[in-house]
């Protein structure tokens, strides 16, 4: 069997290091792959590394085996070539914070569900348009950064999030939140700033956490805006205001109209007048009522 690659002198000198800090800096290489043998190399020297600095190089994939230094907690990966997440990057358990940015990741597939220990993401900087709903499963991550990518919609699912604390979409080309974002129960800030929103969901003024809500650079709605502009605490006391006419309006919607039809009495709803299959109507023969397809 060949003997694995030796790196330059400067990475033997960092290899030694690792043994004691447990750490390995191999940035600023300009790799645009990592040499051969290179886990193996590590694993020689310490193979119970906790941190992998891999930024600022030339990288557009990880070998498969990377994934044997199993007690990664950190790991970066900034300004590099990725196009994707990396395979192996998906089976380090371990992992706790996960720097991505300044890549060309233009699709994350949903092998970020096996992070379950994540708790910082990093995904600034790429050319994302989209982001799987997998993303939302992750119980512990906390802060979690998207901006400056060409995202048009976040996921339905993403207030499912149930440690996040800090949320950062600014510079994307957002024309709504998801409604379940009223459901962060941790969050303390969102920076939401330079995208293309008319509104914020009227759930989002029930976050009872939230300390900052950037949302200036945007195309907000005349009402929305100057309540944004009086500050944190009326614009969430406005869209409280705004979540409880619609559910009032919803109500309404539901409410049965009733009308004649000889000897019985006829119900539907708004809602049930406006569809178009299978609406029903109530018949009422006093004393006794049921129901049966409105024609």
């Amino acid at each position: 069997m060949a003997a694995p690659a030796k790196l330059p002198e400067m990475f033997e000198e960092r290899l030694q290091e690792c043994r004691q800090t447990y750490k390995l800096n191999v940035g600023y290489a300009g790799f645009p792959q990592l040499p051969s043998g290179f886990v193996n190399m590590v694993k020689q020297h310490n193979p119970h590394i906790t941190e992998l600095e891999l930024s600022s190089n030339n990288l557009t994939n990880l070998p498969d085996d990377l994934s044997d230094l199993r007690l990664i907690r950190v790991l970066r990966l900034k300004y590099n070539q990725l196009k994707r997440l990396p395979a192996a990057v998906a089976k380090l358990q371990q992992l706790i914070v996960l720097e991505l940015s300044g890549n060309l990741i233009n699709k994350l597939d949903s092998s970020i569900a096996q992070l379950a220990s994540l708790k910082e993401l990093d995904l600034s900087g790429n050319v994302l348009t989209e982001l799987p709903t997998a993303l939302a499963t992750l119980p512990k991550l906390e802060v979690l950064r998207l901006e400056n990518n060409r995202l048009e919609s976040l996921p339905e699912n993403i207030g499912d999030l149930p440690s996040l604390t800090k949320l950062d979409i600014s510079t994307n080309c957002l024309r709504q939140l998801p409604s379940s974002m009223g459901r962060l129960k941790r969050i303390q800030r969102i920076d939401a700033a330079n995208n293309m929103l008319v509104r914020v969901p009227p759930a989002m003024g029930h976050l009872k956490t939230i300390k900052e809500l950037n949302l200036r650079y945007n195309n907000l709605d005349d009402k929305y805006k100057a309540k944004a502009d009086e500050g944190l605490s009326r614009l969430l006391a406005f869209l409280r205001e705004e979540d409880e006419r619609e559910r009032q309006e919803e109500i309404e919607r539901l409410r049965p109209i009733g009308t004649a039809a000889g000897p019985y009495m006829e119900y539907r709803s708004e809602a049930c007048a406006a569809a178009q299959d299978q609406r029903w109507s109530c018949t009422v023969v006093a004393p006794f009522h049921w129901y049966r397809p409105y024609r």
